[in-house]
């Protein structure tokens, strides 16, 4: 019958004799031929077999693996060590292995057909361990063929076989390699799994372990051990997780019994194997549209770090390949229950089709794939070369080198595991605080990158506050990669903007200060140097503490380039950035020149320039910018001139109305920090315009000796004057009481014994008014007379300078005329008044 039908005869040792045909290829050029490969990363691609590999795959060390196929209609298995080919079975037409062992010590490779005959190799291409073509069949069920035969590290076996009726599972305390027949039926499952039903086997302590899935609608699977238990059975059936894809035990320290990882179509399930407490979850489920098609998992070689390594291979919905391996977990009770895709490289995962079926790994080191059927890219293998590598970043994006934290500050902090090969990382992070800082982890899930938020308390010095431990690990304790960072909480360090130089408002003073904390601990200090751009001028310098000051009085005006450095206690030190800045020499201030203010012109108003009413400080080596205001009871409005001149001018243009007023003006000047502000009154003022003339005349009457005096004064503009005053100075002469008359009409007087006073005078634009009055000469004493004309305190009339001085009594001689009626007339009534006393 056919090795694939339900029934077959059991062969004689003598026809395995004949048709047994055994072949040892150990040439160098056979070796260059079937094993060349292509390295990156770790990984190799064998170079194609002639022959289509099955399912039997078993790796037994690292770069050692053996490898079952068909070819030619026959059957075999290759045995590679370290990348080559070290020896190849040709056994019997169409039938193939479906089991190996390999033995280091003896370098003795078995191979198992599904016939259930044993056939050996040794290095010497002869027989080896006692394994021969007479050695009994490990099939004792005539109805049944073998479908997998796998050895257990340790020692033991298991096998499955396949027939009309159930399915039997076969254990072994020994193993293949042992010449008896030691495989005994300790399962019969019914009929209704197919051919390659997924099956493992572990021994823990004295006790072989095997467990195989059904391959079916559910979730469903057996274990049996030797010595004899009752058999257990696990169902997951309300897991939507498919049937059974692979099956992998592995012990756990202080468990009787293995722990198995499961990969079901879409899951993959991990626990123990306790019969009585059964505990296998499903940790992990795929993407939609994905599903697993083989996985191996161990947990030998692993250390402190983590413990877990193997791969899973996976068909994802697009019809290409994904290889997924486990993060290594912290106790190998949990390996196997994290399971992240990991990057191949791109040159070798062109070549990687999604009929890839097998991978079978060997501790932590070596993996190998094989894809059945396939004569092209069919073997590819995996060695762990490299170690994992740590790395911490910033929420900048920046690297880490030194754990040093800014007092009263917080960060966040990444912590970062990855392996040059593409293993999955398991980073641990674990930390000691003495002070001064906290830390808050925030995300930590297996093979994702560490954050933790840190905060730091307000120091003022520098302190060890503790340290991080860092540990890498993917799954190879050899590979493990420790890493120790203290910590310091550390001053803000200098900076460029730690140094803060300002002016005074007044810019007579550079005011040095920083933003930083615990000035007084630093011991800051600041080197000033005031570079000027006139090479006639010196260059300054100052060392000031910090905060502190500059007096810059004694410099002269000008632009200079200010260099500051700002040093500490440390002697740390950061430079500002240089720049430029214009110094007033003493500073702005103003001097009022209300003297030089508003002029009122007749017709046009009162109008000033308002820069002219003050004078900047002497000294002061810039034009300051003026802002202005004003108040009056008189309506004026401001303007500016096309050359920047702003100038005030009233809206009334007549000079009654104007004439007696003042404006309040209030002004700010500055430049740059330098400024101040002055208010002053500022009078109307007007270029006297009332010009006076004066005659006199001699006595006519000796007996009287009067004086009579004419005072003419003339509006020599267009405005009409109300409400004037005028006052006539008498020196040497004496007011004649009811003498003054204007216009020849007798008016009201004040006279104080120096000065005559006439007020409320109006006086008519253009015209002249004239005041007349009489005066008595004084014995002794200089004889002159002046006057002027005012409103208000302003003053209209011309200055006459000083009179010459008259002949005789000292007055000025004129012509005879109305004066000489009057002192006629004031001599009659003299002696009129003489005669009646008489």
């Amino acid at each position: 019958m056919s090795p694939t039908g339900s029934t077959f005869e059991r062969s004689s040792p003598t026809r395995w004799r004949t048709r047994a045909r055994l072949v040892c290829l150990a040439a160098a050029g056979v070796l260059a031929m079937l094993a060349a490969s292509r390295a990156h990363a770790g990984w190799r691609e064998v170079t194609s077999m002639p022959e289509r590999p099955n399912a039997t795959l078993d790796v037994w060390g690292n770069g050692t693996f053996s490898l079952g196929f068909m070819g030619d209609g026959r059957g075999g298995a290759y045995l590679f060590v370290d990348g080559g080919v070290a020896r190849r079975f040709n056994a019997f037409e169409a039938s193939a292995s479906v089991g190996t062992s390999y033995q280091p010590d003896t370098d003795c490779f078995v191979s198992v057909d599904q016939y259930g005959q044993r056939t050996s190799l040794g290095a010497d291409g002869g027989l080896c361990g006692g394994i021969n073509p007479s050695t009994p069949s490990i099939n004792n069920h005539s109805d049944e063929g073998l479908q997998r035969v796998k050895h257990a590290v340790g020692g033991g076996a298991a096998a499955a076989t396949y027939g009309n009726n159930q399915h039997t599972l076969l254990l072994s305390d020994a193993g293949l390699a042992t010449p008896a027949n030691t495989f005994s039926p300790v399962l019969a499952l019914e009929q209704g799994s197919t051919r390659g039903a997924p099956l493992a086997v572990m021994r823990v302590g004295d006790s072989v372990y095997s467990v195989i899935g059904v391959l079916g609608s559910t979730t469903e699977g057996r274990w049996e051990t030797i010595p004899f238990k009752d058999s257990g059975r696990w169902v997951l059936g309300a897991l939507d997780a498919g049937p059974v894809q692979a099956v992998e035990l592995f012990p756990v320290e202080g468990a009787s019994v293995p722990f198995a990882m499961v990969g079901t179509r879409h899951a993959f399930i991990q626990g123990s194997l306790d019969n009585e407490t059964p505990r296998l979850d499903a940790v992990q489920r795929l993407a939609a549209g994905e599903e697993l098609v083989a996985l191996s998992m161990n947990v030998r070689e692993g250390g402190d770090g983590g413990h877990g390594f193997g791969m899973a291979l996976v068909a994802r919905a697009d019809g290409g390949l994904q290889v997924m391996s486990p993060v290594p977990m912290q106790t190998k009770a949990l390996a196997g229950t994290v399971w992240r895709p990991r990057v191949i490289p791109p040159d070798v995962m062109k070549n990687m089709t999604a009929k890839l079926k097998q991978v079978a790994c060997h501790g932590a080191s070596f993996c190998v794939l094989s894809a059945p059927g396939e004569t092209v890219h069919n073997v590819f293998s995996y060695s762990n070369d490299a170690s994992p590598e740590i790395s911490v970043w910033d929420a900048d994006g920046e690297v880490v080198t030194a754990m040093e934290f800014e007092r009263g500050k917080n960060y966040k902090l990444t912590f970062l595991g990855k392996d040059p090969d593409g293993d999955p990382v398991r980073l641990t992070t674990s930390y000691s605080v003495t002070g001064s800082w906290e830390v808050k982890p925030v995300s930590a899930e297996p093979g994702e990158p560490v954050v933790m938020e840190i905060s730091t308390s307000p120091i003022c010095q520098t302190t060890e506050a503790g340290h991080f431990e860092l540990t890498a690990s993917d799954g190879l304790a050899a590979h493990e990669v420790r890493r120790t960072m203290p910590v310091r909480v550390v001053w803000t360090p200098l900076k460029p903007d730690s140094l803060q130089v300002s002016l005074s408002q007044s810019a007579q003073t550079l005011r040095v200060d920083s933003p930083l904390e615990c000035e007084v601990e630093r011991g800051l200090r600041a080197d000033l140097r005031l570079e000027p751009e006139d090479a006639n001028v010196p260059t300054r310098t100052a060392r000031v503490d910090v905060p502190g000051e500059w007096s810059l009085t004694d410099l002269d005006c000008g632009r200079y380039h200010l260099r500051a450095t700002l040093e500490d206690a440390t002697g740390s030190s950061v430079e500002q950035q240089e720049r430029s800045m214009v110094l007033p020499g003493r500073g702005v201030s103003l001097e009022p020149r209300p003297q030089n203010g508003m002029k009122a012109v007749c017709g046009q108003g009162a109008t000033v320039s308002l820069s002219t009413l003050v004078t900047p400080t002497p000294g002061f080596c810039q034009t300051p910018d003026y802002s202005w205001t004003y108040e009056s009871a008189l309506e004026f409005e401001q303007l500016s001139e096309p050359d920047g001149t702003v100038r005030l001018a009233s809206k009334a243009k007549e000079l009654d109305a104007l004439l007696g007023g003042s404006v309040r003006v209030g002004v700010t000047a500055s430049k740059g920090p330098a400024r101040t502000e002055l208010s002053f009154d500022v009078p109307i003022s007007v270029d006297p315009f009332v010009k006076v003339g004066r005659r006199s005349e001699l006595p006519v009457a000796s007996e009287t000796g009067l004086v009579g005096v004419l005072v003419d004064l003339t509006n020599t503009t267009a405005c009409d004057v109300s409400g004037a005053r005028y006052v006539e100075h008498l020196e040497g002469l004496a007011y004649v009481e009811g003498s003054a008359t204007l216009d020849g009409v007798p008016v009201e007087t004040h006279w104080n014994g120096d000065a005559l006073q006439v007020d409320g005078l109006l006086l008519a634009g253009g015209a002249t008014r004239t005041l007349s009055y009489v005066a008595r000469p004084l014995l002794v004493g200089e004889r002159r007379m002046w006057g002027e004309a005012s409103k208000g305190d302003v003053r209209l009339s011309v200055s006459e300078g000083n009179e010459p001085r008259p002949s005789g009594c000292g007055c000025a001689s004129a012509e005879s005329g109305p004066m000489l009626f009057v002192l006629a007339a004031m001599g009659a009534a003299l002696r009129r008044r003489s005669t009646a006393r008489s």
